[in-house]
């Protein structure tokens, strides 16, 4: 936007200097129109001489732009879990997690560090703090690759952290947010905090909250039974059951009674 805004800045300049002008009914539209004409061609021959940088011999292109830190994206898994980061300390716990999920739907995770810039400030202003993310997303693919999952990042600079959360959730499509809470707020009017509340609230898919106690291993997770139809063969939902299946720690499944009927008849189809 900054450029943008640099290069057309020069249209109040020529209107400005319309008293000192013979004819400016003709000769304004003309200058405004010549100036843009060479804008443009300007702008193409950039964008020629940097397409032109890529030679075939060089490798696919976005090979070429992951040596400048760019991602590719395939978008080849039908299942994606998307993992925000925030606290160093709690990669590895989130990745834990994330990682029993990916290999039984055979899905890949997305690492995303999100930064937030104040309001009055253009978002490109974040460019400046990319590279405080940088070692945080490249613990957690590391750990993921060590593991045997597909695992990249992704970067996104917002106002709001919540808000660049749920943007990237709809961009990439994701199947699964798993996110980790503090577990108090000291905000007002908010069950779980600014972040979480809002995630929760407008999640556009399936969403898993945990609560990170600090440093220490996880010896215990709590899940709570998804609601299933009465004659799914899944007895307490998909993912608490890949979770049973493949974590290492023991796991906890909460189910709300429904019921006598509907309870008889899943235990025969089951």
């Amino acid at each position: 936007m900054g450029l943008t805004f640099i290069a057309f800045e020069g249209y109040d300049l020529i209107a400005t200097v319309a008293e000192e002008i013979k004819a400016p009914e003709k000769t304004i539209p003309r200058a405004t129109l010549i100036s843009l004409c060479v804008t443009v061609f300007i702008y193409l021959m950039v964008l020629l001489v940097c397409t032109g940088a890529i030679q075939p011999d060089s490798g696919k292109s976005w090979q070429f732009m992951g040596r400048y830190q760019q991602s590719k994206s395939t978008n080849t898994y039908s299942y994606r879990i998307l993992v925000p980061l925030h606290n160093p300390d709690h990669v590895i716990l989130l990745m834990k997690l994330a990682v029993p999920i990916a290999k039984a739907h055979e899905g890949e995770i997305i690492v995303l560090g999100v930064i937030d810039v104040p309001k009055n400030l253009p978002p490109h202003e974040g460019m400046r703090f990319v590279h405080h993310k940088t070692p945080l997303l490249r613990k957690a693919i590391d750990y993921g690759h060590e593991q045997g999952v597909e695992t990249r990042s992704a970067i996104r600079i917002a106002h709001q952290v919540w808000d660049g959360i749920l943007h990237t959730a709809e961009a990439e499509k994701a199947t699964l947010v798993l996110m980790g809470w503090k577990g108090f707020t000291t905000t007002r009017d908010r069950i779980m905090g600014e972040v979480s509340d809002k995630v929760v609230r407008l999640a556009p898919c399936d969403l898993i909250t945990v609560k990170i106690m600090g440093d220490r291993p996880i010896r215990l997770i709590v899940l709570g039974a998804s609601k299933e139809g009465v004659f799914s063969n899944v007895l307490f939902g998909e993912i608490p059951e890949k979770v049973v299946r493949y974590a290492k720690t023991p796991v906890m499944i909460v189910q709300r009674y429904e019921g006598p009927v509907k309870t008889l008849v899943k235990r025969i189809m089951g």
